[in-house]
């Protein structure tokens, strides 16, 4: 029964690093087809409307991202 009960022990051991290494090839191989997805979805969106890859905000033309976020830090009261 000893022997047993140190087999389990082991077992457990070794199943960790296991699962951790296939969650982190797992979380690479999800986050690979999701990439493949947008990619795949933004071709498909711009082939249906090739108008819109033409415009750009002039906001982030400029660089000035903070201007697309309306400036009411004067009305802020604490």
């Amino acid at each position: 029964m000893n022997d047993e009960s140190e087999d389990v022990e082991n077992s457990q051991k070794s199943e960790g690093p296991k699962k951790a290494v296939s969650a982190i090839d797992l979380m690479k191989e999800v986050l690979a087809n999701r990439c493949a997805e947008d990619k795949r979805f933004s071709e498909e969106f711009l082939a249906q409307n090739p108008t819109h890859k033409d415009y750009v905000n002039p906001k982030l033309r400029r660089g000035k991202i903070d201007d697309l976020f309306e400036d009411d830090d004067e009305n802020d009261t604490l």
